[in-house]
């Protein structure tokens, strides 16, 4: 049985400030679920803390994540916030997957 399907991920990478804030950002704006990863990157020549969030939906426009990736630059301060998104196949692996 065969159950993968085709959706978007999106990944909006941001500074690791305010995390509060971004926690309850992303669990408003995407109640289905979120992963938030903690690093460190490197921007103009200098490294900073960075927070990456990455959504697999197939609900989100462009529009939508502009908006949300807005929310964050204003509240973080921020000159920019990246936003990157590519089609991606998942699968959902459970209990039952391999059962006929």
């Amino acid at each position: 049985m065969n159950n993968s399907s085709c959706f978007t991920r999106w990944r909006f990478y941001t500074e690791h400030v305010n995390t509060t804030f971004i926690r309850e950002e992303v669990a408003k704006t995407f109640p289905d679920g979120a992963n938030i990863t903690y690093g460190h990157g490197v921007w103009e020549g200098g490294e900073e803390s960075t927070l990456v969030i990455e959504v697999i939906t197939e609900t989100l426009s462009l529009f939508e994540a502009e908006q949300f990736a807005e929310r964050i630059r204003k509240k973080n301060n921020q000159e920019a916030v990246l936003i990157s998104w590519d089609s991606v196949f998942t699968m959902l692996v459970t209990e039952n997957t391999n059962e006929s």
